[in-house]
């Protein structure tokens, strides 16, 4: 596997990994004046679980081809 390809999975990794931490502490995520209102913390939620799939795909697919 040629070195950038391994760059890649590491760059994916780390999208992957920001958005299962932004899914799991979506509170820690927001801002300080924002971590109160609801419809702010479930946002980020729902950003955090769309960035765990897409760099889960992104590291599936640069494996694969």
């Amino acid at each position: 596997m040629p070195a950038y390809d391994i760059a890649k999975i590491v760059v994916f990794g780390f999208l992957f990994v920001l958005g299962l931490i932004m899914t799991v502490f979506p509170k820690k995520c927001t801002r300080e004046d924002l971590r109160e209102d609801p419809t702010q913390v479930a946002k980020l939620r729902k950003g955090g679980i769309v960035m765990m799939i897409c760099g889960a795909l992104l590291i599936v697919m640069t494996i694969l081809m």
